[in-house]
């Protein structure tokens, strides 16, 4: 018996996606939309491109998007998808579950910001548990680039006692500081 998604057969993750997409579709006229479970994004990312072959779907009523979520690659691409397809969004709040930084989290070229809409909606921004890598880095600067009537973008660390980790974090925040925004009146506040 398999213990973790990963393990299960081809045809079993086949259903389990289309299923999941199928409980996405239900759900698209929601104006808040929880989702509890990492293991949820890792599931619907093997489907991305089932959704995005559909140009009708959009959850056009969503304001507001609150995550709990790993730093994955997979998770943030579903993450930034759902952003995407959600023209009047107003609040992003992601939790970030601790994990190890690897090369899933660190790295790669997964959101590209030009063919990111703009985010006329977008006010708030709200991540718990920053883990300071890459991955979270992108998000942002597209959210930045993009919310033109951003107000508030507050991240908080995870506890850390290690002196690299703080120093890793100091130097995220610097490079966050230094991009541009689209919006004249963002206040970006950081909890380390």
């Amino acid at each position: 018996m398999p213990n973790t998604y990963s393990e299960l057969a081809t045809d079993v993750k086949e259903l389990y996606r289309a299923r999941m997409i199928k409980l996405l579709r239900a759900v698209r006229n929601v104006t808040d939309l929880t989702l509890s479970s990492p293991g949820f994004l890792e599931v619907v990312s093997g489907s991305l491109d089932l959704l995005a072959g559909d140009p009708y779907f959009q959850f056009c009523n969503l304001r507001v998007l609150e995550v709990l979520t790993w730093v994955s690659r997979n998770c943030m691409d579903v993450i930034a998808y759902l952003v995407k397809i959600s023209p009047n969004i107003e609040s992003i709040i992601l939790t970030i579950e601790r994990a190890e930084l690897n090369s899933n989290n660190t790295g790669g070229d997964w959101i590209i910001g030009s063919s990111f809409p703009s985010l006329p909606c977008l006010k708030f921004v709200q991540i718990q548990g920053i883990q300071g890598c890459l991955n979270e880095l992108k998000f942002l600067q597209v959210l930045l680039e993009k919310a033109i009537v951003l107000e508030e973008v507050t991240l908080f660390s995870s506890k850390t006692d290690s002196p690299d980790r703080a120093a890793q974090l100091m130097e995220f925040k610097d490079m966050l500081l230094k991009y541009p925004s689209a919006s004249s009146s963002v206040s970006i506040s950081i909890q380390l």
